[in-house]
């Protein structure tokens, strides 16, 4: 009798403590609290801009890459400097890059930069270099949100993933040289970093 009951109290344990696990799981998989937020972020700095799904809004202003033109970039963002496909906001730090499809103007990408790199300007230095222009002469000042991730000019890798995480979003995966999430030509987000793991910049396909 002793025994039978032994068996149906070990037997009862092993259920309760299988019954728990996917509970145990899924909060080491989503934390309660958010991550503390990244050192430089300042929510009231302008320009605002917010990544959400598929658009882009820059202090409220919607625009949508893929369907987007270079015409509606300028009438939010002001004049930019033009070197043949490139269009580059210096002031914001924001670079846009024009290409064709089919015969007409597609654009190709759109840059955020956050942190100056100190390999880029390394290349850029060298006397009669053709980086010296191809980038925006300023870092962004604003706030940057991206998937209600908001991102710093200081953040690293781990920080961004971290953000994802608690959000429930999928992780960055690295790639040839950058950390990417999303499909290329369709929806896509390059995260580009430096040896330090500080994001430097944020491209959007």
């Amino acid at each position: 009798m002793m025994v039978r009951q032994i068996k149906r109290l070990l037997t009862h344990s092993l259920l309760v403590g299988l019954a728990l696990l996917p509970i145990s799981a899924c909060t080491q998989e989503r934390p309660v609290a958010p991550p503390v937020l990244p050192l430089g972020v300042d929510k009231a700095a302008t320009p605002k801009i917010v990544v959400s799904n598929v658009s882009l809004a820059v202090d409220g202003r919607v625009v949508f890459i893929r369907k987007s033109n270079q015409q509606d970039w300028l009438s939010i963002l002001g004049q930019a400097r033009e070197d043949d496909s490139l269009f580059n906001w210096d002031k914001w730090g924001l670079q846009l890059l024009v290409t064709e499809r089919d015969g007409k103007p597609w654009i190709n990408d759109f840059s955020i930069y956050v942190r100056r790199s100190k390999h880029w300007e390394s290349f850029a230095a060298v006397p009669g270099s053709s980086f010296l222009h191809e980038r925006p002469e300023n870092t962004f000042p604003g706030y940057l949100e991206i998937d209600g991730v908001p991102i710093g000019p200081n953040m690293t890798l781990t920080e961004i993933q971290q953000w994802r995480k608690f959000l429930g979003l999928v992780p960055l995966e690295p790639s040839m040289g950058y950390y990417r999430t999303g499909e290329d030509g369709k929806w896509a987000q390059h995260y580009f970093f430096e040896d330090d793991d500080k994001l430097t910049y944020v491209k959007f396909m």
